[in-house]
């Protein structure tokens, strides 16, 4: 659970970075976007706790959250009365080739923090390259370079150590 919560960490800050240099997001709403996209896995994990079947075999119980952690996150945030741009981020985060319309929105943001979160690690060989996937274009991130890349990231770390602080981790 605690690497759930850092990768969460994780992609909040860097989507709150990346809302920061696009225009027309709202940092904190990015931000907000990162902590809880993953919410359903949080909740099938407390309740797995209870099965212990689930929770014996880990190849089970990642079969449980892929297939249905959307669709749990979704029904969390439209019982807390969350607006349907949060809701769609728990549906749609990790969806690559997501090209719905022509406006950018929050899960465009999560994605492109997301492939910003597995540079320089192995799953990086496991996604597309950034400049390869619609949200990027829809983002206007052309002028995304390398070094900005870098840029992002170590901005994000500051991030990350400010909202740990800030949750006391």
């Amino acid at each position: 659970m605690c690497m759930l919560w850092e990768h969460s960490i994780e992609i909040a800050s860097i989507s709150f970075v990346l809302a920061k240099i696009t225009h027309g997001f709202n940092a904190e709403h990015a931000l907000l976007a990162g902590l809880i996209h993953d919410i359903g896995v949080v909740a099938i994990l407390n309740k797995a706790v209870e099965h212990p079947l689930i929770m014996d075999s880990e190849e089970h119980l990642g079969k449980v959250i892929k297939k249905m952690h959307s669709q749990v996150g979704s029904s969390i945030l439209s019982r807390w009365d969350f607006s349907e741009d949060f809701i769609e981020v728990t549906e749609e985060t990790e969806n690559w080739m997501r090209d719905y319309n022509d406006k950018s929105d929050l899960v465009d943001i999560v994605n492109i923090a997301h492939l910003h979160s597995y540079i320089g690690t192995p799953r990086q060989r496991e996604v597309p390259i950034i400049d390869q996937i619609p949200a990027f274009h829809k983002l206007a991130l052309g002028q995304l370079t390398p070094n900005l890349s870098i840029k992002v990231l170590e901005k994000a770390k500051e991030k990350i150590a400010q909202t740990k602080a800030l949750l006391h981790l």
